[in-house]
């Protein structure tokens, strides 16, 4: 071991104070518990595993939501057509008809447009359709319509649907009433 002079030692003694006070201020400082378990790879894997399952409950939600409102717009569409096919069909076999039997047979025999509403009577259509349309009020109220899919159709084109199912129906309930009570 080489012989040090004593301005050598001291300079050894201040490179080694030099050292550790170099590294004391390099080492990290104490975590506290609370950031210990959020950085800890559990809690990590926990919370990544909770985003997913709220994130796919939303996503299947969502779809869910736009599935009825398309199925709920397309049932609405078929009905309102089929009503004022047999609306008008009525107005056309009042206006052609020369004899009540004549009429009754063509009440009886009124064109479809779709298979499956065949056998339902006008008033059941009516009804559904006005079932299907308080069903509209309630996705309103409770579900924004762009996140159920009702934005499809500019509301001006249902109201103007709507007015002109309204009318039809004024229109058959006159008929209707004339053809009951002949005056």
């Amino acid at each position: 071991m080489p012989i040090l002079t004593p301005g050598e030692r001291l300079r050894v003694k201040r490179e080694r104070e030099f050292q550790a006070r170099l590294l004391a201020a390099v080492e990290k400082p104490v975590q506290s518990v609370a950031i210990r378990v959020a950085n800890s790879p559990l809690f990590i894997w926990f919370l990544s595993a909770l985003l997913l399952t709220v994130g796919g409950g939303y996503l299947t939600h969502s779809q869910q939501c736009s599935r009825e409102a398309l199925q709920i717009k397309e049932q609405y569409y078929r009905l309102t057509l089929e009503i004022y096919r047999r609306q008008q069909d009525i107005v056309s076999a009042v206006e052609e008809a020369t004899t009540i039997q004549e009429l009754r047979g063509r009440l009886n025999n009124l064109p479809f447009v779709y298979a499956e509403l065949r056998y339902r009577t006008l008033r059941d259509l009516q009804r559904e359709l006005r079932a299907i349309t308080a069903r509209f009020e309630v996705v309103r109220d409770y579900c924004s319509l762009e996140e159920c899919g009702l934005t499809h159709s500019s509301p001006s084109n249902q109201a103007t649907l709507h007015d002109s199912v309204q009318f039809l129906l004024a229109n058959y309930r006159e008929t209707f009433r004339m053809l009951t009570f002949p005056q």
